[in-house]
């Protein structure tokens, strides 16, 4: 009877393997995982450059967005100009003059209340700021552990078509 004493040691360890292995597949899986893209300024002369962007959701989890904190390369921490609307802007006619249309991307979308990103999906976020960046540093503050044991994580994001 030896013989299956030690069959049923293996089976024990075999079956202690298969469980750390899937507590540890089950936790990688279900890590959260955010990335930003797609950073652009607009200026033109009559408003403010707004900044564009798109915030990820990589992983299979939903995250729960909590609020932005914008900061310079330098190490500065700038507002968004959150009250700031839109100029209407007037064409002249020898009779009448007639507003023109103010386009939708001049509208901004700002994360004005905690947003909860589904899984694989995004949200284009845009501000007005003071004057165009050519960088920026994007702390998104999230109710769940997004990096490492943390709820803050921190993306350098590179801003293209800068106008002005």
């Amino acid at each position: 009877m030896p013989n299956l004493d030690a069959l049923n040691l293996i089976i024990a360890v075999l079956a202690l393997f298969v469980a750390v292995y899937s507590i540890h597949y089950t936790r990688k899986c279900n890590r959260r995982k955010i990335t930003i893209s797609n950073g652009e300024f607009l200026s033109d002369s009559i408003d403010p450059p707004i900044a564009f962007f798109e915030i990820h959701n990589i992983s299979p989890t939903p995250v729960t967005i909590l609020g932005l904190n914008f900061v310079t390369p330098s190490g500065e921490v700038i507002f968004p100009l959150l009250n700031h609307e839109p100029t209407q802007t007037y064409s002249e006619n020898k009779l009448f003059s007639m507003p023109d249309i103010i386009p939708d991307y001049k509208y901004v979308k700002p994360l004005d209340a905690p947003c909860i990103l589904q899984p694989y999906s995004s949200i284009e976020l845009s501000y007005f700021f003071e004057r165009p960046y050519d960088s920026l540093l994007v702390k998104i503050t999230c109710s769940e552990r997004i990096h490492c044991f943390k709820k803050v994580q921190s993306f350098l994001v590179h801003f293209s078509n800068i106008q002005e």
